[in-house]
């Protein structure tokens, strides 16, 4: 009887730290809060798209504003670690992607988050293909002569990059393709394509959706795809696969994460919420005209992903002899 009594002294004791958490999450969310989704990158990117269209989606069913906040930085890690160290409470989330989870701890020697234990992942939202661009004025219509121009022009190139993703994108190619070029980072990939247009820049990897109005105005020239199959935004556009290189295809997921230790209710309502909106037809009829395919599933199946993916990535990095920095 007395362990019976301490039993149930502790239990009260624990239900007494817990009931505020508690209260939060079954209140969740409060009419009077705004749900704020942080973007590590410049807005325009695929990653600040997506996060739009959630935004625009989710307040009706959730109830309440949700607002975007671009915080770009260090190729997306510094908005993603204003992400991790927010309060987990629901109303901070932050745009994931394999820029931020997949690559950072292989290419950078202190990277200040864990891709998975510092996050609550909510859902895989889908993927980005990407392009590989040039300036105009660079002596190459098709991907096989520019590549050839680049190899007999060694370390005299170029690329730009805005994020860990578009970095790795043009790493893979020029290491396939045996390609020596100087990388050039930004805070985020619009900056660096007004670079590539004003010829500062030679080439480098985009996502299609930020660079298929410079590709329409004949700003800049799109040689290839990255992905393994055609892009529905650029359907013409040949894959780097099927001119040059047999075993290169590239693409980049986005997901959308909470702080770690987020109230698991929580977690489970955005994820709901979210799954609706990305399995409407109109809603991935809307995404792939813009050359993103949705792709949601389950917090536990997002977690899982992110780990295996970190680690394959990691072993694509070692691979290419790419050492941190």
């Amino acid at each position: 009887m007395v362990a019976l009594a301490k039993w149930r002294g502790v239990c009260a004791a624990l239900m007494l730290v817990l009931a505020p958490a508690l209260a939060g999450a079954q209140d969740y969310p409060d009419k009077d809060e705004t749900v704020r989704i942080i973007v590590p990158f410049a807005a325009g990117s695929g990653t600040d798209t997506f996060a739009r269209v959630m935004a625009s989606e989710l307040q009706e069913p959730m109830g309440v504003p949700f607002t975007v906040e671009n915080r770009p930085g260090f190729v997306g890690i510094t908005g993603t670690q204003q992400g991790a160290t927010a309060s987990p409470d629901g109303y901070t989330l932050v745009l994931t992607s394999g820029a931020q989870l997949s690559l950072p701890k292989w290419l950078y020697k202190n990277v200040p988050y864990d891709s998975v234990e510092d996050f609550e992942h909510i859902t895989k939202l889908g993927e980005i293909g990407f392009v590989v661009l040039v300036n105009p004025d660079v002596p190459a219509e098709t991907l096989p002569e520019f590549l050839s121009y680049a190899k007999a022009n060694p370390g005299k190139l170029r690329y730009g990059y805005g994020s860990t993703s578009a970095q790795l994108g043009a790493v893979m190619l020029n290491s396939m393709a045996g390609i020596d070029a100087l990388g050039v980072p930004y805070q985020g990939q619009p900056p660096a394509l007004t670079d590539l247009i004003a010829g500062r820049l030679h080439y480098m990897v985009a996502d299609v959706l930020v660079a298929s109005p410079f590709i329409a105005s004949g700003d800049l020239r799109a040689l290839a795809a990255t992905t393994k199959g055609r892009l529905g935004l650029l359907p013409d556009l040949p894959t780097v696969a099927e001119l040059a290189l047999p075993e290169y295809e590239y693409s980049s997921w986005v997901g959308l994460a909470a702080p770690g230790g987020t109230p698991k209710s929580i977690v489970e309502r955005l994820n709901a919420e979210s799954v609706k909106v990305l399995t409407r037809p109109d809603v991935r009829s809307r995404l792939q005209e813009m050359g993103m395919d949705a792709a949601p599933n389950s917090p536990e199946e997002q977690t899982e992903y992110v780990r295996v993916t970190q680690e394959r990535m990691g072993n694509v990095i070692k691979g290419a002899g790419i050492q941190p920095q």
